[in-house]
């Protein structure tokens, strides 16, 4: 398990010592950087905005191969010291030339999985330039249980990421997908791998923010100014939940469900201004959507709103700001969505909010790992939100009990709320 850097300025392919095992020693391309690393190493991708690592042609992931217990890391740094950016910063790796295979590919049945990227923008170069970011062309490979956090994938030809011949589930924290001339996650026929996304924005892209054909789980995540859909779930054979999700001003619909899918869960979600449905249900069997606490409002097709569970609220959210290019979807104090919907059907307080509350880390846990919980030390701000400190304080303490890092408060400008431990985000995984 070794740490290696790679530099897109300042670095030796191997040539005068450079053996890529410090920063000093640094590698100077990132195929030959990433020809060397294995199962339990670190690469640290160490460039900028101002010297992004342009490449000639697609990274070929075919000899990247972690485990569960040992993945692969490759973290952006800094360009002058080699410090990871650890959520304050990107690494950036783009193109200038035609790579129909995308920034990096998987073209052979080799198992390419637990690839773990952290801190890095993926930019397709625009127009005539990279087709995907990640763009997964062997119908024989299981790749996926990949994941990214702080991540931006944006400015490709096609989708941002395909996965259509990726067999496992891809995971997303924190990222950002936007921007591309296809859909923003591809995951294509209905054997292939779907995600997982937390506090993931999928926005302004050709067609749709999503479209999937696995089942797949969304936490906290905005969609939106998407040409087509803001999400579009295809033939799903399994549950695929939306939990404090919000599709909002795209042109086609905020969610739209194929008539075949099953069993998808919308909780404490929100559709709003968009030019289609809020959502379009295609005349799916009630038995297999569950709303709750769902709303919906301005959108020119209306709903389908066959369980009457997009009743919670009515009238505008109030959002922050949702000005195109400008987006803000956290909610203004007086929103009516804050403290709505119904309580739970065992007892207890209504939701905190519905739609995407945009909860902003101050300091990120390194690795979720394979745990149930989200968790960091540090502050979560939830938006600009207030609400009585007495329902927030009782809502904090009922997570107390559970698996908790010490150290994290939440915080608003109606005060702070830490109990004896902290608090956790629950999430499916």
């Amino acid at each position: 398990m070794t740490d290696y850097y790679v530099r897109s300025t300042g670095g030796n392919d191997g040539g005068s010592g450079h053996d890529g095992t410090t920063f000093a020693l640094g590698w100077a391309t990132l195929q030959y950087a990433i020809d060397r690393v294995a199962a339990g190493d670190t690469l640290y991708i160490c460039s900028t905005v101002a010297n992004p690592f342009v490449l000639p042609a697609a990274c070929d992931l075919d000899t990247q191969v972690g485990t569960q217990t040992a993945p692969i890391y490759y973290k952006g740094a800094d360009l002058t010291t080699g410090a990871p950016y650890a959520g304050a910063g990107q690494a950036v790796i783009t193109t200038d030339q035609t790579l129909s295979a995308g920034l990096f590919s998987m073209s052979t049945s080799t198992l390419c999985e637990y690839l773990y990227w952290y801190d890095i923008k993926f930019d397709g170069g625009g127009a005539s330039r990279a087709a995907s970011c990640f763009l997964w062309a062997s119908a024989a490979n299981n790749a996926g249980y990949n994941r990214f956090y702080n991540c931006r994938f944006t400015n490709c030809t096609s989708h941002g990421i395909s996965t259509r011949h990726s067999t496992n589930t891809w995971h997303f924290y924190r990222c950002e997908i936007d921007n591309n001339s296809g859909s923003g996650f591809y995951s294509g026929t209905s054997t292939r791998g779907g995600l997982v996304a937390l506090f993931t924005s999928f926005h302004d892209n050709g067609v749709n923010g999503f479209y999937i054909n696995s089942p797949s789980s969304f936490n906290f995540c905005v969609f939106y100014d998407n040409v087509a859909d803001g999400g579009n779930l295809g033939s799903i054979a399994d549950t695929t939940r939306f939990i404090n999700c919000g599709s909002y001003n795209n042109d086609g619909d905020g969610f739209d469900v194929n008539v075949a899918a099953l069993d998808c869960v919308f909780v404490n979600c929100s559709a709003d201004t968009n030019g289609g449905k809020g959502w379009n249900l295609n005349s799916i069997d009630s038995d297999n959507i569950f709303m709750v606490n769902c709303h919906t409002n301005g959108n020119s097709g209306g709903t389908d709103n066959p369980t009457g569970e997009i009743k919670a609220i009515t009238g505008s959210p109030d959002f922050v700001n949702a000005t195109s290019g400008s987006e803000d979807y956290g909610l203004q104090n007086a929103s009516p969505l804050i403290g709505a919907g119904l309580a739970p059907p065992t007892g207890g307080e209504r939701p905190i909010c519905i739609g995407p509350m945009q909860l902003v880390e101050s300091s990120r846990n390194t690795d979720p790992g394979e745990s149930d919980v989200w968790y960091g030390s540090g502050t979560y701000k939830i938006a600009n939100v207030t609400k009585t400190p007495t329902k927030r304080a009782s809502s904090i303490a009922n997570c107390e009990a559970g698996n908790i890092k010490s150290g994290v408060t939440i915080d608003d400008v109606a005060g702070s709320y830490a109990g004896g431990g902290g608090s956790v985000i629950v999430i499916e995984d």
